[in-house]
């Protein structure tokens, strides 16, 4: 439903055209989207579908259908670390309680990729990875994004480091890029494009 919503773009937008979280995506990404769409048809051919998208997976969880949080990261204004927040989010507007929609990125996808061996709880044997929160989630949705730190791969990151991360990656995303049109060095391209990959 994020990639639905944010693909409606219009000149009228402004949520989302001037979404200040902009500033975390790599200027060679945001080179290739449309700040004002020619096709306002089609933007708003988007926007009914999101309208349609959001009742038809409230209606979908109500027969026990399992659902899955997606972003679809690199598609227009579809933000990566942003985007699975505010797909839950749209999880809760389609009828969803704030601990069902939760299970749409944790216990769901581990049962579609069969890892529950692995993930979809927190238990001795299991993967380490997890976010550690302010305020109670199942409560009010939007607690999702009141982080007080990580566990990655078993290690803690604490917000303030989390913090001193994410200044860095506004840093980088404000960097310059490379075109390939500029370049006739293969080799210098694919080291750029990896670096990019880094960066993002």
């Amino acid at each position: 439903m994020t990639e639905i919503k944010r693909y409606s773009v219009t000149k009228g937008n402004h949520e989302i055209i001037n979404d200040e979280r902009l500033k975390y995506v790599h200027t060679s990404l945001k080179y290739w989207w449309p700040s004002n769409p020619e096709n306002r048809s089609f933007a708003l051919s988007y926007k009914q579908f999101f309208d349609k998208a959001v009742p038809l997976a409230g209606l979908m969880h109500s027969y026990d259908n399992k659902i899955l949080t997606g972003t679809d990261y690199n598609n227009p204004y579809c933000l990566r670390g942003f985007g699975p927040h505010d797909e839950l989010k749209h999880m809760v507007s389609a009828g969803l309680s704030p601990a069902e929609a939760l299970k749409t990125a944790t216990i769901n996808p581990a049962l579609f990729m069969k890892k529950t061996r692995e993930f979809d709880s927190v238990e001795i044997g299991k993967k380490a990875n997890l976010v550690l929160l302010k305020d109670n989630p199942p409560e009010e949705i939007r607690n999702t994004t009141k982080i007080a730190g990580i566990f990655f791969r078993g290690q803690f990151i604490p917000e303030s480091e989390l913090e001193l991360m994410i200044k860095e990656a506004e840093r980088k995303a404000s960097g310059p890029f490379m075109e390939v049109k500029d370049c006739d060095d293969p080799s210098a391209i694919l080291r750029k494009f990896r670096s990019l990959q880094e960066i993002g």
